[in-house]
């Protein structure tokens, strides 16, 4: 009852929403596959070499579609298709991160984030991030006639997304679909800043120093 009272009704009912979400990740249903059919144990964290590959092989897979395939053809169609649920499928492990992860991981400072390698975690969220540019790219040349000025080459629908998630755009929305498709991408690019920076402060860390001594060999350096 008093952990009820501690967390409210809000909460649980968003960790309940994303854990109902998750039965449509491809990523988190080969991972429950894997561990029902004995291959994992129940104990046995996440491999390294499969979120590696499951992450760079989207990526791989949909660069190639975007750069070669016909635009508006049946195979862009469905890379489009493919392109959005991976949209949704990230945008599920990221959401989760500070809804459910942050905050059932505590200590002495309080609440933290569980990262196995900091420097292999912050590789793939910069792929996260190029992916999240590349997908949005394949709406922004779908319906690039929403945008003025038109958005009518892939190295336009790449600079339009790339802006948007970092400023506010190059090209202004002019129907609603377009105003949605920017809208929904701002919406992930808040997300990331949320979970991103923090952890990114708290990785990468400055000292100032007068001298410094480097070593001979790669990664020996030392300071005084």
């Amino acid at each position: 009852m008093a952990n009820s009272n501690r967390r409210g009704w809000l909460q649980p009912l968003v960790e309940w929403i994303l854990m109902c979400l998750t039965w449509c990740s491809l990523y988190r249903n080969i991972f429950r596959l894997m561990r029902r059919i004995g291959k994992w144990s129940d104990e046995e964290l996440i491999p390294f070499w499969f979120a590696e590959t499951y992450v760079v092989s989207w990526l791989v897979l949909l660069v190639i579609g975007f750069s070669f395939t016909p635009v508006n053809s049946c195979l862009w169609l469905v890379f489009s298709v493919l392109a959005g649920y991976r949209l949704f499928d990230l945008g599920i492990g990221l959401a989760s991160i500070p809804v459910s992860d942050f905050p059932r991981r505590r200590d002495a400072q309080g609440s933290y984030i569980l990262v196995r390698n900091s420097i292999r975690w912050m590789i793939l969220t910069v792929i996260n991030l190029v992916e999240v540019v590349t997908y949005f790219s394949f709406a922004y040349l779908t319906w690039g006639t929403h945008f003025i000025p038109h958005i009518d080459s892939r190295i336009a629908a790449v600079h339009q997304s790339l802006t948007t998630f970092i400023t506010l755009g190059w090209s202004r929305p002019s129907t609603n679909t377009a105003h949605i498709i920017t809208i929904i991408q701002i919406c992930y690019f808040i997300l990331v800043l949320i979970i991103i920076v923090p952890f990114a402060l708290s990785v990468f860390r400055t000292k100032e120093q007068t001298q410094e001594i480097f070593g001979r060999d790669v990664g020996e350096d030392g300071r005084r």
